[in-house]
């Protein structure tokens, strides 16, 4: 990723908020929020471990990967967006992991999952850093 000093001196920095998983989601927003274009190459290679940092089959994965799912849509949807989102999360995604945890034994993962929801609504703070 490539970045002009003009663009990290007006939005910021990574929000550490996020601390793992939605960072750089959240910036390119911030970024566009701000008025600057992102392009990308097409034709580039990217070579990405995923989850090498906590695992791909961590507890700590599904908590932050689900907490950030929702901080992500709190900071940056409208309201009606944010209606929509909610709706769809607690009627359908959240049965479905914690079922879908609980009948595959990784009882460690649906905890994580619903204390990852549960931690947005315990944080009312959603600012950009």
């Amino acid at each position: 990723m490539l970045v002009s000093r003009k663009v990290v001196e007006q939005v910021g920095r990574f929000a550490e908020r996020f601390f793992l998983y939605y960072e750089e989601l959240d910036w390119s927003q911030r970024i566009r929020n701000a008025g600057f274009i992102i392009y990308y190459q097409p034709t580039a290679t990217i070579l990405h471990k995923e989850s090498a940092s906590v695992g791909q089959n961590s507890p700590l994965r599904t908590y932050y990967l689900t907490r950030n799912r929702i901080l992500f849509m709190r900071r940056h949807c409208s309201s009606f967006q944010r209606i929509v989102f909610f709706l769809y999360f607690g009627t359908l995604v959240l049965p479905k992991h914690v079922v879908s945890y609980a009948v595959t034994g990784k009882i460690k993962h649906a905890k994580a999952f619903i204390q990852g929801a549960l931690w947005n609504l315990t944080s009312t703070s959603i600012s950009p850093v």
